[in-house]
């Protein structure tokens, strides 16, 4: 008997002790910024192929409200509560596996290469 009452005891000590430790949750309603793209615009420069085009500013377009584009609609989704860099701009990358490729070259394709990279005049003039 005195054995059955230590254990109910155990017990309900483990009880009461569970029963205090759980925390209380509060609820917090999160603040949804509103943003509307209104006047936004976005400055489109443009590089081409057999043209004068080399990073040639060639529209202003205004940002618009759109539905969930479709996966063959190439988009870009902008929030602008979330800021993780400023974009200085975007190049190109010589990786050890096109260093191979253009080592493989004839001159003349190098020097092709070379110039459709880095020429002002006849190419896309990365500096």
């Amino acid at each position: 008997m005195k054995q059955n009452l230590s254990i109910l005891l155990v017990l309900a000590t483990a009880f009461t002790a569970a029963a205090q430790s759980k925390k209380s949750v509060k609820m917090v309603a999160k603040t949804v910024q509103t943003y509307t793209v209104g006047s936004k615009k976005v400055t489109v420069y443009t590089t081409a192929q057999k043209s004068d085009y080399r990073l040639s500013k060639t529209e202003t377009l205004n940002f618009v409200e759109n539905k969930q584009p479709f996966e063959t609609e190439p988009t870009i989704f902008v929030d602008p509560s979330i800021k993780y860099q400023t974009l200085v701009g975007i190049g190109g990358a010589l990786t050890d596996a096109s260093a191979e490729t253009f080592a493989k070259l004839s001159k003349k394709n190098q020097q092709e290469l070379l110039s459709a990279y880095y020429s002002k005049d006849k190419g896309i003039g990365y500096t």
